[in-house]
């Protein structure tokens, strides 16, 4: 997509932000401690999947969705060298050098921004140092009991400048309008100044016992929070299911194998012996508190009845037959799978689970998998020298769960195969 040719002017800029506060009362906006968890925890390529869905629904402006890839790619690093620069012209600044250790007002701040921002290599960036004492003024409204500002408190400080940005107050009550105007026909450029001054500002105004500005990194740290709060602030992180794989495991969802000796081959998930055409295999089910969940209760996801298919493996060594028992609270809920051979591998497919299964926090649950097999030959060409561990060999594996009772999820869940030595 091409960027907008219509580039609002200052003026302009502030009216949107104006018009913007004016309708806040109005905004469909998740609250903003549902958002945090998103911004905060988020993994870089969750927040471009976020931004492009929202791009996608028209929840995010013109701005941001007009970026092209490669834009969107090189924000980050930019920002970084962007905020380095910053830091380094603050602590080569004569007028920086000379506040001291104590109190640092915003007019104080305010100027020696507008100096250092002139100086700056990016265009957008000396463009904004006329509101460099609008940046220094918002930074000084920053309330946290963190102390000052470092990379152990670097989260404390974001979670207190997006509550200001969060209220529609400028400079950054709309970072996309505000770097649309300053941004030279580049409008990750003009995000970058926007965003690196921001933070910078918070640098300054909070710096470490004896320092002139904070480190690079907790500078940084702050800034791309910032950016992620602009970018996935349409989504609610608390109340919106997980959506994706990753999304399921980090919200506390645990799908484990059990695993059996082989000999001196290692460990298998479903283990095979020559005087046993019966085999079992175990999946343990659970959600708890993981370090990216923290803000909400973990995940519950179901298997669920009915007639889609909710359990498939493939590339197994000639099946017979096979059946899945899900065991929660001494209760069993079973599905008779269909099986389909070709030659010496086969495919199993289960559906039509008797009832349903929901896995949450401190209700787990069991699925045991019980297999009867054809015979010995196909087990012996599945693995010649034995005993031995196949990894790999369980194809397309998943298991269909339905998350939050909102979301259906599909959740590969490959498993090793051994084959015991012969007595």
């Amino acid at each position: 997509m091409l960027l907008s040719s219509a580039v609002p002017s200052v003026a302009e800029e502030r009216s949107f932000e104006s018009i913007a506060h004016l309708l806040r009362v109005d905004s469909d906006d998740p609250p903003l401690e549902n958002v945090l968890p998103g911004v905060l925890k988020a993994t870089d390529e969750e927040v471009l999947s976020e931004a492009e869905e929202a791009c996608e629904k028209g929840e995010l402006p013109q701005t941001p969705c007009a970026m092209s890839v490669g834009q969107v790619e090189r924000l980050l690093p930019d920002m970084k060298k962007q905020v380095a620069e910053m830091a380094d012209l603050v602590e080569k600044s004569p007028e920086a050098r000379a506040l001291g250790p104590g109190p640092r007002s915003a007019p104080d701040v305010g100027k020696i921004l507008a100096g250092v921002a002139k100086l700056s290599k990016n265009a957008s960036m000396q463009k904004l140092s006329d509101r460099a004492g609008e940046f220094a003024d918002w930074a000084s409204r920053t309330v946290t009991t963190a102390g000052a500002l470092t990379e152990n408190t670097a989260e404390e400080y974001a979670k207190a400048v997006i509550s200001i940005a969060a209220s529609f107050v400028p400079p950054l009550g709309d970072l996309w309008s505000l770097a649309d105007a300053v941004a030279n026909g580049n409008v990750e450029q003009g995000v970058v100044a926007v965003v690196g001054l921001a933070a910078t500002a918070i640098g300054m105004v909070f710096p470490p016992a004896g320092a002139i500005i904070a480190a690079g990194l907790a500078i940084y740290s702050v800034g791309k929070f910032l950016y992620n709060y602009f970018m996935v602030k349409e989504r609610d992180w608390i109340d919106d299911p997980p959506g994706t794989v990753e999304e399921l495991f980090e919200s506390g969802a645990q799908l484990t194998w059990t695993e059996q000796q082989v000999g001196e081959a290692g460990k298998a998930n479903l283990v095979l012996d020559r005087d046993e055409f019966i085999a079992t295999q175990t999946l343990l089910l659970n959600s708890t508190w993981t370090r990216y969940n923290a803000a909400r209760q973990p995940v519950k996801y179901t298997f669920t009845p009915g007639e889609d298919l909710f359990v498939s493996w493939s590339n197994l060594p000639a099946v017979g037959e096979a059946v899945v028992i899900l065991w929660q609270d001494g209760k069993a809920q079973t599905s008779t799978c269909k099986v389909a051979s070709g030659g010496n591998e086969s495919v199993v497919a289960c559906r039509s689970l008797t009832g349903p299964v929901s896995i949450s926090l401190g209700h787990s649950a069991v699925m045991e998998v019980k297999y009867i097999f054809k015979d010995y030959d196909a087990i012996l060409k599945f693995c010649p020298k034995r005993p031995c561990v196949v990894h790999g060999r369980s194809g397309s594996t998943w298991n269909r769960v339905l998350s939050e009772d909102k979301e259906t999820v599909t959740v590969p869940l490959p498993f090793s195969i051994g084959v015991q030595g012969d007595a």
